[in-house]
């Protein structure tokens, strides 16, 4: 039976359009549009929206998206002040078998790339052009973020180096500054960096490092503003 809908909506025979829902039935245009809630009442099957409006997608209600859903209660923090050490130790261990658990991969998660991951990616240059792929090839020991300057002790020294050019002098009182950079995504807090001479004539590797000395520094992610930054070793070096 067709609905007398001309009467319900106060329409004219000259607006007529078939609707929408699949039901075939004719139904004229109205201001606003509601074809499908006048057809709904026979077709039971269609939900009603607006003809000429774009109809919500049939999507399924899961997976939940991230965030905060209602009813969730704040998780108390690891290392909230109060806590002991011996707590915080527990803490960090189940953190970590947790890691390892939920990776199904006995040496740990699979990561990709260390440069596309949230993770610091620490280098200083071993040559113009070194982006901190290793193993590296080619020369390695005229490395341009090293910097010397001689007959100046490094507490006397600027934070800068003062010598852009300088060559280490013997018997006499160097001091070392070093570029560091930061290539990661994320940041890097307490960098430690550390200063070695190293007698060539036994082989450039860490059985002939010799320490001079270290420092520590904050660096920013590779994207910021502080992705790289001059460091001064805080001892003095005097070759032999």
């Amino acid at each position: 039976m067709k609905p007398d809908i001309d009467k319900r909506r106060g329409c004219t025979e000259n607006k007529v359009k078939i609707c929408t829902c699949g039901c075939e039935h004719e139904h004229p245009k109205t201001e606003p549009c509601k074809f499908c809630e006048v057809c709904e009442d026979y077709c039971e099957s269609q939900k009603p929206y607006c003809c000429g409006d774009v109809p919500k997608p049939n999507r399924p209600a899961y997976p939940i998206p991230p965030g905060w859903q209602e009813g969730d209660q704040p998780k108390v923090p690891p290392f909230a002040p109060g806590i002991s050490g011996e707590e915080k130790f527990k803490a960090f261990d189940k953190a970590v078998f947790e890691i390892l658990r939920s990776s199904g991969n006995p040496k740990g998660p699979k990561m990709g790339k260390r440069k596309v991951e949230y993770l610091p990616y620490l280098a200083i240059r071993a040559k113009v052009g070194d982006h901190g792929n290793r193993p590296l090839n080619g020369v390695f020991w005229e490395s341009p973020d090293i910097f010397i300057t001689p007959d100046l002790a490094a507490e006397d020294a600027p934070d800068q180096p003062s010598n852009l050019g300088g060559i280490a002098k013997a018997g006499a009182p160097n001091t070392l500054w070093a570029h560091v950079w930061n290539l990661g995504r994320s940041p890097a807090y307490n960098v430690r960096v550390e200063f070695y001479w190293c007698n060539p004539s036994l082989g450039i590797n860490g059985h002939s490092a010799n320490l001079i000395g270290f420092t520590h520094v904050d660096l920013g992610d590779r994207n910021s503003t502080k992705a790289h930054t001059i460091v001064k070793c805080p001892e003095t070096w005097v070759p032999t």
